[in-house]
């Protein structure tokens, strides 16, 4: 836990001297801006260097420690024949030359009548953990994700 300390630039030029509040304010000053503390910069979007992606495959995530994502699967059936629709993950840890076991994270599942069709909608979330894997693919209707932790330089 840090506070923000404004520095006056005037007290920071050539000669003056390097105090120990001066100093706390360089060590602590990082920290609370990482914190939304109280009058501190606000860190933006961008500068985290944030990740999105959709369905399809995402490659060179070496930095990514975690991924939000949220899907949707929707299936449409207009007989008595069930269908089913899978939103589904698979992470790689060879940039996607090969990816492991797909991870279903919603399953909609419509079933119709001779008179009317059926739509189902199933959302899911996952926080996937990306430790030791550099690659993403998603597959089903609607998915969103976005890296979300451990993005650094």
């Amino acid at each position: 836990m840090a506070d923000w300390t404004e520095l006056d630039t005037n007290g920071l030029l050539p000669g003056e001297p390097f105090t120990s509040a001066k100093a706390l304010a360089f060590f602590e000053n990082p920290v609370a801006m990482a914190e939304g503390k109280v009058n501190a910069p606000k860190v933006v979007s961008e500068a985290l260097d944030m990740t999105t992606m959709g369905t399809g495959a995402t490659t060179g995530l070496d930095r990514v420690k975690s991924i939000l994502a949220i899907a949707v699967a929707t299936a449409t059936s207009s007989s008595e024949s069930p269908v089913t629709v899978n939103a589904t993950y698979a992470i790689s840890s060879n940039n996607g030359a090969s990816y492991g076991s797909s991870v279903t994270m919603a399953t909609a599942v419509a079933r119709g009548t001779e008179f009317s069709t059926d739509t189902k909608s199933v959302t899911g979330v996952a926080i996937i953990d990306m430790t030791g894997f550099n690659a993403i693919t998603f597959s089903g209707t609607q998915v969103a994700a976005i890296a979300v932790e451990g993005v650094s330089p």
